[in-house]
């Protein structure tokens, strides 16, 4: 499922570059009262969002937002499902961070994936912003 946020003819170009179809509404008040307890956050290019979904395993679960290249994805507890996951979306520029899941699971795979280049300045960021390390503890 998608959703879309901007003017009506930004959602109109949106759903029509991606191909996505309409949904009825009361969807959103179904997801709503969901939410996974393991969980999955993929980052790649928008246009690379259907490719990713299709190389989730069949039956996968989850939400997207296509229009910014997000799927939330809720994950098993299967250490190389989540290697491929990831894997696909390093191999199509983007990124899976692990949100939710057990301890276990995220300590096999690592909640970040593959070190970015720009860890030094995100760090020097952090720092600067939250020296107390307050927001966002552990990570």
């Amino acid at each position: 499922m998608s959703r879309y946020l901007g003017s009506k003819d930004a959602v109109e170009k949106m759903v029509g570059e991606l191909g996505w179809r309409r949904s009825d509404t009361s969807i959103w008040d179904e997801h709503s009262r969901r939410g996974p307890s393991s969980w999955a956050r993929i980052a790649v290019p928008r246009r690379k969002v259907r490719a990713i979904l299709a190389s989730l395993p069949e039956g996968s679960e989850g939400w997207a937002s296509p229009g910014v290249g997000i799927v939330n994805w809720s994950i098993g507890s299967s250490v190389e499902t989540v290697r491929l996951a990831r894997t696909a979306a390093e191999a199509a520029g983007g990124s899976l961070v692990m949100m939710a899941g057990p301890d276990a699971l995220r300590r096999e795979v690592g909640s970040w994936g593959r070190t970015p280049p720009t860890l030094e300045l995100m760090m020097r960021l952090k720092n600067a912003f939250d020296p107390g390390r307050n927001l966002n503890p552990g990570r």
